[in-house]
């Protein structure tokens, strides 16, 4: 996974992590990323609800529908003891919110550029 830190400008290649380059924070893994995943990357935006507390945003494409997609992982989020806070569907785009002891997550499940695209963003509580 390549991973984006934006506020101090620091790019960790999937190749340097392979290489045990770590990035200085750790991208959250609460939330499974599918095993069919490519391009996967995660960004380190900026400060979530508090300033100082990181907010992530992991992406990655994947084969799948965005329906089949979406299916797959209200039941991943259900068999992994995640309770469904909120669940919408926005122009045929499933989204769900989760909360896990550290973490406000949403996952969204989009078209982009003809390919189904997961985006799971990690605020910290």
């Amino acid at each position: 996974m390549n991973v984006v830190d934006m506020p101090n400008q620091n790019v960790i290649t999937a190749e340097m992590t392979q290489q045990g380059v770590k990035p200085s924070d750790s991208v959250p893994t609460d939330i499974p990323i599918l095993e069919n995943a490519r391009n996967q990357t995660a960004i380190k935006i900026g400060d979530g609800t508090n300033p100082g507390d990181p907010y992530y945003l992991v992406q990655f494409v994947v084969e799948e529908s965005v329906e089949k997609t979406g299916e797959r992982y209200r039941q991943i989020l259900k068999e992994n003891g995640f309770e469904i806070s909120e669940e919408s569907v926005t122009d045929g785009m499933p989204s769900f919110q989760v909360n896990t002891d550290l973490w406000e997550v949403t996952v969204k499940i989009l078209r982009m550029l003809n390919e189904t695209t997961v985006w799971i963003s990690y605020v910290k509580k």
